[in-house]
């Protein structure tokens, strides 16, 4: 019992994790959108570069928290990983009853999907940090998460 309660804590420490992760991308890439803007020499394949990240950040909150927009509409929508893991946690550490099947299934999806969206948020913050390196060397303001240089 005790092995499945910190698999499952565990589990919910990532995603919570995850989900700060992404609103910190989303806000870096609206800075970064602004200083493209006002940086005479960046050229349009900045721009489509901010905006194809603004997209895939989109796509990857629906994944990790669900779809607000169809949820807003009383419309049923399949589960998020935070809202799998989150059910898992409190009926499996607010119980003392046996673990059932259903649940050791449910939370090896929510694993699965998990490693999912941990490996997107690498990549984009990997291709975050490219973009903004780049904008760097352009003498581009300031933006959360860089340190300007001087050269």
């Amino acid at each position: 019992m005790l092995a499945i309660q910190k698999r499952v804590a565990n589990l919910l420490r990532s995603v919570r994790g995850a989900s700060r992760a992404q609103t910190q991308i989303e806000d870096r890439i609206k800075h970064l959108t602004a200083a493209i803007n006002l940086t005479p020499s960046s050229t349009e394949q900045h721009a489509q570069a901010a905006r194809a990240l603004t997209a895939r950040v989109a796509q990857l909150s629906v994944l990790l928290d669900g779809d607000a927009t169809v949820r807003a509409r009383q419309e049923p929508v399949p589960w998020s990983v935070s809202g799998r893991t989150s059910s898992l946690y409190y009926a499996i550490t607010g119980s003392q009853n046996r673990v059932s099947g259903n649940h050791f299934a449910s939370l090896d999806i929510a694993e699965a999907e998990y490693t999912r969206v941990a490996d997107q948020l690498k990549v984009l913050q990997t291709e975050l940090t490219a973009l903004e390196t780049e904008l760097e060397a352009m003498g581009a303001p300031w933006t959360p998460g860089r340190i300007p240089s001087i050269d």
